[in-house]
């Protein structure tokens, strides 16, 4: 997506001096700690050491040694044990961990996750009973139940004792169990908050290994990294610890199943948080999006080789179906969006459908809330209707459904990703009141499209010793970043399209060097740049090995026109407005102000509004075989604006369009700008 603001970020230049001397670490290391709110020595020490990071006392987590004794009393006991879990990757991690750590002491164990299609999220009174059934005494759920009041008394009635273990927010009451672990407890007085579910996880199996004085709770420290990056937890303090370590156990001697499907889709390359993110979170999770996420824990407590290869290979199969789905429903939403034309009605966009796979429509309307730059809530309709919503900062799409409880059946999540059931009687009426809603809201002028920028890096400082230099801030996540770099005035020198047109690779000449780049997301045809242009652009720095050689790659995030470019665009447009020296060749003919009118409409409704007006006619150009200069382009513009068939603001570089006229019968002759350009050039209007 093209962001509207960089902000990129000042630094107090003697702090960052006196924290590189005292470090004896480059600038860029001092100005990256700086951002992060690292101004002391002992700070950066702390934070740059992972071993240094909290690793805090489980048993200063309440009722955690309740919970201890009583889980050492079930296997004592020879009581048969639950685990309890959810089906996203922190569920699946948490219920794993636990499962192979009383492994190690009991065998009178099993697992339940419930079924996303039957079942809904969290815990379920028919769950209970079938555990009951089974001959399970306790149950201990991970990543969820801190809101299972009811289940909760189920279970007591049926003689079964619960333990439960979260991370998400709690009331003041809790549910009535025999332990609740959680480190956001108000009587809590444990220092980290943070943790994922299976974070807390690994924290009671930390407290079992001091009460028993065994040393297991490492064995998979693996899984719980991996839990904790794709729960999108901050990568600071105590999860910092948990993440590096995971990592680096990832490197070594990974558990079984991890290592079969990191070897699918990683490869040799080096597990990062960014490949557990990207890659091997959305195989794990594609098992409860698909089917059950009990095939994704069935591969991480595997100790045969060659199921967890079969495994590993099912679930990367299982992902490739999901995107085949996820693109169809993407395709079919978005072209309900331009048939419609929902994005001119709507403030928010709400599509359903009969069909649309409930485990796939939440990643569906994640990527139409980035295209469409609005809150997107889409809709499985059967007996009753489905919905995953994804919003846009600041606006609270759960409290928008708080506002709304008397036509949904049930509705739950967080801020910006939230989920609904609903009648399918009042689906009309639900996005009428949440556009209301949103309308009538004070966080309605959203303008989330911000990146934040370190800083400014000079061509000289673009070498492998900034890379490695970057690197010691590893691992990146959630409020530790992947840091993002400002380089000005590069020119682009080659633009190739590439994975089937759907990302671009560039090349860019910066100083005396060419450097490539990736930028995803981003096929030819919307991108609205050419070789030789001077741009600025927004990058990550990355490592890029080729032939035993080690270069600099960039990863592009946004771009625009450099300076000395839009200077000299600048210059055209004043000549345009001002100069009565009009040459016929600028010009635009009737049937140019059409070609450049289909341009904007059919790119303004499928959700693109900025625009480049050099480089418009360079696509024009190509796609429409006709000659157009940026002259020809800014007049049919501004005459399309004078007859207010468009509504447009022009600024420096780019003009949005805010509004495109469909059907409006107009003379172009009754626009006094064109009249008056014509008449300048000595030229009559004609076809």
């Amino acid at each position: 997506m093209s962001y509207t603001y960089w902000n990129i970020k000042k630094q107090d230049i003697n702090c960052v001096k006196k924290l590189s001397v005292s470090l004896g670490c480059s600038q860029i290391v001092s100005r990256l700690l700086y951002n992060r709110g690292i101004t002391d020595v002992q700070q950066a020490e702390r934070f740059l050491d992972q071993e240094c990071c909290g690793s805090y006392d489980p048993f200063l987590l309440s009722d955690m040694d309740r919970a201890v004794e009583k889980i050492v009393s079930a296997i004592k006991n020879h009581e048969k044990i639950c685990i309890y879990g959810d089906y996203d990757v922190d569920g699946i991690t948490s219920v794993s961990v636990l499962y192979l750590y009383l492994k190690n002491f009991t065998s009178l164990l099993e697992y339940y996750i419930p079924d996303r299609f039957t079942q809904g999220y969290g815990m379920n009174e028919d769950a209970v009973k079938t555990i009951k059934e089974r001959g399970c005494s306790l149950i201990i759920t991970v990543d969820t139940g801190i809101s299972a009041f009811d289940e909760a008394f189920a279970a007591k009635l049926l003689g079964i004792d619960m333990i439960i273990t979260d991370h998400h927010e709690c009331q003041i009451q809790l549910p009535d169990v025999y332990a609740v672990i959680n480190p956001k407890r108000q009587d809590n007085v444990y220092p980290f908050k943070f943790l994922a579910g299976v974070g807390v996880v690994y924290k009671l199996i930390s407290a079992l290994d001091v009460y028993m004085h065994t040393e297991y709770r490492d064995d998979n420290i693996d899984l719980v990294a991996v839990g904790t990056i794709a729960d999108i937890m901050p990568l600071l303090d105590e999860n910092r610890k948990i993440v590096s370590r995971g990592l680096a156990k990832m490197s070594s001697k990974p558990n079984l199943g991890l290592k079969m499907l990191t070897d699918l889709c990683v490869g040799s390359s080096a597990v990062t948080s960014a490949n557990v993110g990207y890659a091997l979170a959305p195989r794990i999770n594609a098992a409860g999006r698909m089917e059950n996420a009990q095939t994704a824990v069935d591969l991480f407590v595997t100790d045969n080789s060659e199921n967890a290869r079969n495994v590993a290979k099912y679930l990367c199969d299982l992902n490739l179906r999901r995107q085949q789905i996820e693109n169809k429903i993407y395709i079919e939403a978005d072209q309900i969006i331009k048939e419609h034309d929902l994005n001119d009605k709507y403030s928010v966009l709400v599509l359903w459908k009969q069909g649309w796979h409930n485990g796939v429509i939440g990643i569906v309307a994640s990527k139409l809330k980035e295209k469409y730059h609005k809150p997107v809530i889409l809709f499985s309709v059967d007996n009753k209707s489905k919905g995953s919503a994804r919003s846009i900062a600041p606006f609270n799409i759960f409290e928008a459904f708080k506002s709304m409880t008397d036509i949904l059946i049930q509705y739950g999540g967080h801020k910006y990703a939230a989920g609904v059931l609903i009648e399918n009687k009042n689906l009309h009426a639900f996005r009428d009141r949440i556009c209301s809603y949103f309308d009538n809201c004070d966080e309605k002028d959203i303008d989330n499209y911000k990146i934040d920028v370190e800083c400014e890096l000079l061509p000289d400082l673009i070498n492998m010793g900034t890379v490695m230099s970057i690197s010691l801030l590893q691992p990146f996540g959630k409020l530790n970043e992947v840091p993002l770099f400002c380089v000005r005035n590069v020119k682009i020198t080659g633009i190739f399209p590439t994975s089937n047109n759907r990302h671009l690779r560039i090349k860019f000449n910066v100083g005396d060097r060419n450097i490539t780049a990736f930028y995803f997301g981003i096929c030819f045809d919307d991108f609205d740049y050419r070789e030789g242009d001077i741009v600025d652009i927004i990058c990550e720095l990355t490592e890029n090995e080729y032939k035993n050689t080690k270069n600099v790659q960039f990863i592009v995030h946004d771009l625009r026109l450099g300076e000395n470019q839009i200077r000299c665009l600048a210059g055209k447009r004043l000549f345009c407005d001002t100069s009565d020296d009009i040459l016929p060749v600028m010009l635009p003919s009737r049937n140019d102000i059409a070609v450049v009118y289909k341009y904007l409409r059919k790119h303004y409704l499928s959700g693109k509004k900025q625009f480049n007006i050099d480089n418009i006619a360079n696509i024009i150009c190509k796609d429409c075989l006709v000659s157009l200069n940026y002259e020809k382009v800014y007049f049919s513009i501004k005459i399309l604006s004078d007859l207010e068939i468009i509504s447009v603001d022009i600024s420096d570089d780019v003009f949005t369009v805010n509004g495109v006229s469909d059907g409006k019968k107009v003379s172009l002759c009754d626009s006094g700008l064109l009249m008056r350009v014509y008449e300048k050039a000595g030229v009559e209007f004609g076809n």
